[in-house]
């Protein structure tokens, strides 16, 4: 998908990312991104840099290295941004069990 939740409010895109992760938990969905909340409690993450792929991890594990690509692209958002972004993604990592993967 890419950017579907491009033209919607906050709301609504938190109701589209929640019936995806629950409508297609079985499936390999690839979603194309430049609103970080849109993609930050995914199973993963690849970030790509000049169409080279510079990280592919969990969201939470990438943002638990101040150094990495995505963690860098987070701080950017600003403090109050980037705190509810990380709290987004530890959410999700332990409720959709994503430390198994």
């Amino acid at each position: 998908m890419d950017e579907c939740t491009a033209n919607v409010d906050a709301g609504t895109d938190k109701l589209i990312q929640e019936s995806i992760h629950n409508q297609f938990k079985d499936a390999t969905v690839l979603t194309i991104a430049h609103r970080l909340h849109t993609v930050i409690t995914n199973d993963r993450i690849m970030v790509l840099d000049s169409g080279r792929l510079v990280e592919f991890d969990v969201p939470h594990r990438l943002l638990q290295n101040p150094n990495s690509y995505f963690s860098q692209l987070v701080e950017h958002t600003g403090p109050e941004t980037s705190a509810q972004l990380r709290s987004m993604a530890e959410e999700a990592y332990h409720k959709y069990n994503l430390a198994s993967l």
